[in-house]
């Protein structure tokens, strides 16, 4: 929440969206970040696009309307002639999932108004490599970005790449704003330079991430099998994708990892997929005490030891597999 009223604030604040206008969210969810834009600016008219039936009805209920649909140019038409062209046109966590990127922005190019942004938020490709974080690649994710092609990208759709701001989310983000005038304030220069001095466009530089990835391989199964106590319990803490890219290819199963702990109760009490390990919810924590426990979603780490203090008070040692295998 307090990420997407940071969002909201810099929209009101640094490009003039007031009340009456019209913000578009697309791939919404449920509507979380437009509920904090309306919270934020009275009066505008929020729109979300999502097309998962079950979350579009959740938006709707809490006041977010929402259209169930996939983004597309033939949406913006329809938005554009029923209502009007969007201030604000939002894109937070959906870029990576889009299979064709030209369509999408010439929806967002027809949806924009002249004097409108585009905001989109990406995990950078530059943290990954840096940060060794291997296990967000999988089939959700079909591109991963630098910021030099997306601005190339954007420029044969219309919209002009103008600030872009590196944020903490997902391991590592950017946050880009585009408009239909050019109007650029440095940013953007900046790290499309330090993109090409440290190599980042040449195919070279990515064996650096396999040859990191094999070697957090290594150091979880010596620790799984020679480092730790043969008697001590491992755990895992969520139950999400970059946790079944982690424990498959690091080939765990449940002979190493008792169970990983996750809080959706949609999760709890299936598998994880590949490893058959069981996902439990908190309890478990209380019931099957482990004296170590793998942080997969450790994105979330600072929130869930927060959440979790009794197993530390009780001696447990979390373990942290990015940027390198580590325990805190």
């Amino acid at each position: 929440a307090d990420h997407c009223l940071g969002l909201a604030k810099v929209a009101a604040s640094d490009f003039g969206m007031r009340s009456g206008d019209l913000v578009i969210d697309i791939a919404s969810n449920d509507g979380c970040l437009l509920q904090q834009f309306k919270a934020h600016t009275p009066g505008i008219k929020p729109l979300g696009v999502d097309p998962a039936k079950n979350l579009a009805e959740i938006a709707e209920q809490e006041g977010v309307p929402t259209l169930c649909d996939f983004w597309s140019p033939a949406l913006a038409d329809r938005i554009v002639a029923e209502s009007a062209p969007a201030k604000i046109i939002t894109a937070t966590n959906v870029f990576a999932h889009v299979d064709d990127i030209h369509p999408f922005l010439d929806g967002v190019r027809k949806a924009l108004r002249p004097d409108g942004t585009f905001i989109v938020e990406v995990p950078y490709l530059v943290d990954m490599m840096k940060d060794n974080i291997f296990d967000t690649i999988y089939h959700e994710h079909l591109s991963y970005y630098l910021l030099s092609p997306m601005k190339r990208v954007f420029r044969e759709h219309g919209l002009h790449v103008n600030r872009t701001d590196r944020i903490n989310i997902h391991g590592g983000s950017i946050r880009v704003y585009a408009n239909l005038d050019p109007h650029p304030d440095g940013s953007v220069e900046r790290i499309i330079e330090r993109e090409n001095r440290n190599g980042y466009l040449s195919p070279r530089a990515y064996g650096r991430l396999r040859r990191f990835a094999r070697r957090i391989k290594e150091d979880l199964d010596e620790f799984l099998n020679y480092e730790r106590d043969p008697h001590s319990r491992v755990a895992g803490f969520g139950a999400s994708a970059k946790g079944c890219v982690m424990f498959n290819y690091c080939g765990v199963d449940t002979n190493d990892i008792a169970y990983v702990v996750d809080d959706t109760p949609e999760k709890q009490g299936k598998y994880m997929p590949g490893t058959r390990i069981p996902i439990l919810s908190r309890d478990a924590l209380r019931q099957q005490p482990p004296d170590y426990l793998i942080v997969l979603a450790w994105n979330f780490f600072p929130e869930i030891r927060q959440k979790n203090p009794e197993f530390e008070e009780r001696g447990g040692i979390w373990v942290l597999p990015v940027p390198w295998l580590h325990t805190v």
